[in-house]
């Protein structure tokens, strides 16, 4: 298998071209391939995703609770505005930005740098060959999708962070891409109408599969290929209308989606769970007729915003946890000083790093 980490078969995991990429200790192919396994529930696997246990994806999930969130008041002033700035996830009269979002999350980084990253995640938007395509900006239900190219974005980003061959303009490129996925997941998800105010995914080496039927938190992972023995019920109106709920042979849990857009690619959510994405330039309509949060006067748009900033930090403390595992502690040193890495601010964000891959290869040997 070609991934993040090589071919498993015939690399070591940590083929250093210089003494100074030395990993944190040999491994032979053998060990190479336990290390895959070790991280198969983080990715699906060594090659071949193993079949879901429909029988046991989870317990009943408690009853959301039925009360509607409060619906923002408009922002004065902003019928007012003819200057757009960019909106967290879409250009509207006020706000946030992309841009805005990628600079709050990494506090660790330089100003000028983040902001070069910021514009790099912006350019998902602008950009011909991206903004149309639902996996640079998690639409329809194309969790599977999404996930395989943040995989690909880290592979190619680990790559150019290599000492031996850094090159700045691809982990630039890369990391925006990656940083524009996993803040549109927040607002164009319903994981924060779920009442989920944790992140989708942290402390790990690589993002989910997003398959039918895993996890992502208590949420039931939603696309057209669940069995026909399932049942989807759904609630017409309000806020709950975005909050499908999954009822299978032994358990039910609420169904993970994202909004349906006229993308170039087709929407793969079920029809029983299809919630439109809504867009920014239209008025706003009915809650339950739209499910993104791009807009300041959406239902939960600041809550989307604040998770989405969070995750943009856990993304570099993956980074750095990935730096480590491909090239080892030099490489990881190359960043912080290429970089420029304020240490104090990213090891309160991150936690020992090197811990964690240390113990990841030590589950593997």
């Amino acid at each position: 298998m070609v991934g993040l980490f090589g071919d498993f078969e015939k690399k070591n995991l940590n083929d250093a071209t210089t003494a100074g990429d030395a990993p944190l200790g040999g491994m032979t192919s053998s060990n190479s391939r336990k290390l895959c396994w070790t991280f198969a529930a983080l990715w699906g696997g060594c090659g071949e995703a193993g079949p879901i246990d429909w029988t046991t994806a989870g317990p009943a999930e408690p009853a959301l609770p039925s009360d509607e969130p409060e619906l923002p008041a408009p922002i004065p002033g902003a019928e007012d505005e003819t200057e757009l700035h960019s909106q967290p996830f879409r250009p509207v009269p006020v706000g946030h930005n992309h841009e805005e979002i990628t600079e709050t999350g990494l506090p660790m980084l330089p100003h000028a740098l983040a902001q070069d990253l910021g514009e790099a995640n912006e350019d998902s938007d602008y950009d011909g060959s991206m903004r149309p395509v639902s996996r640079y900006h998690m639409d329809n239900c194309r969790f599977v999708e999404t996930f395989a190219l943040m995989r690909e974005s880290y592979d190619a980003l680990v790559t150019a962070l290599s000492p031996s061959a850094y090159d700045r303009a691809t982990a630039i490129a890369k990391f925006g891409i990656i940083l524009h996925q996993v803040q549109d997941f927040y607002a164009h998800s319903n994981w924060v109408e779920a009442r989920q105010t944790d992140l989708f995914d942290r402390g790990n080496l690589l993002p989910p599969t997003g398959r039918t039927g895993t996890l992502l938190g208590p949420m039931f992972v939603l696309r057209e290929d669940l069995p026909p023995s399932f049942a989807i019920n759904r609630a017409s109106t309000g806020i709950e209308a975005r909050l499908p709920i999954v009822v299978g042979p032994t358990f039910s849990r609420v169904g993970l989606i994202t909004g349906t857009y006229d993308n170039v690619d087709r929407s793969v959510c079920p029809a029983a769970a299809s919630v439109a994405h809504g867009d920014w330039y239209a008025p706003l309509p009915a809650t339950h007729l739209y499910l993104a949060k791009d807009d300041p006067g959406a239902v939960l748009h600041e809550e989307a915003v604040a998770l989405a900033r969070r995750q943009t930090t856990e993304e570099f403390c993956r980074l750095d946890r990935l730096v480590r595992l491909r090239h080892g502690d030099r490489a990881s040193a190359f960043l912080y000083d290429t970089w420029q890495v304020n240490r104090s601010l990213q090891a309160s964000s991150c936690g020992n790093s090197r811990a964690i891959v240390a113990a990841a290869w030590n589950t593997a040997l």
